[in-house]
């Protein structure tokens, strides 16, 4: 069985077949011990730099910290972290190999900078759910941040006519 909560379901009569008195009475169920499985989390992220400002293109690095809180040592498995910007595709990166309980691994995931004015990030493990979990509920972390990409801007400084005397026609 897959890790997590699971219960059974005992039905008598499941098709109807037998007219009763009393129809309501025909399931028992009870929950079954609790099975542990793997369980990832984002625990933490920082960005480098950590400035209000950039330019188009500047990389802008993404440190982030996932651990496995459940109850099983996640051993020769794979999957992707992927970094969202304002809930916008920034990146993505991939991890095989082993995490065992309550251990961390360090993921590093790099970003371009595109200009706007950017709000937060959002790191997300295990992005296509390869690895069953017990909780698929908490694999991201948003934070808040300010950041202002400048894109490129043209100035027009000086107009030089020439020649300097223009002529009609």
């Amino acid at each position: 069985a897959t890790g997590g909560q699971h219960n059974i379901t005992l039905r008598a009569d499941q098709f109807s077949g037998v007219p009763e008195h009393d129809e309501t009475n025909n399931d028992f169920t009870i929950q079954l011990p609790f099975i542990p499985g793997y369980d990832l989390i984002v625990e933490d992220f920082t960005r480098f730099p950590d400035l209000p400002n950039a330019s188009e293109n500047d990389l802008i690095t993404f440190n982030a910290l996932g651990r496995n809180i459940g109850g099983v040592n996640l051993t020769q498995r794979d999957f992707y972290v992927r970094l969202l910007i304002d809930d916008q595709f920034a990146g993505e990166t991939y991890f095989f190999g082993n995490l065992p309980i309550n251990q961390s691994i360090f993921i590093t995931l790099n970003w371009f900078a595109t200009p706007g004015n950017k709000t937060n990030a959002t790191v997300i493990v295990d992005i296509y759910d390869f690895v069953q979990e017990t909780n698929e509920s908490n694999n991201q972390l948003t934070k808040d941040f300010i950041l202002q990409v400048f894109g490129p801007d043209l100035i027009v400084s000086d107009i030089i006519v020439n020649p300097e005397k223009v002529a009609e026609g």
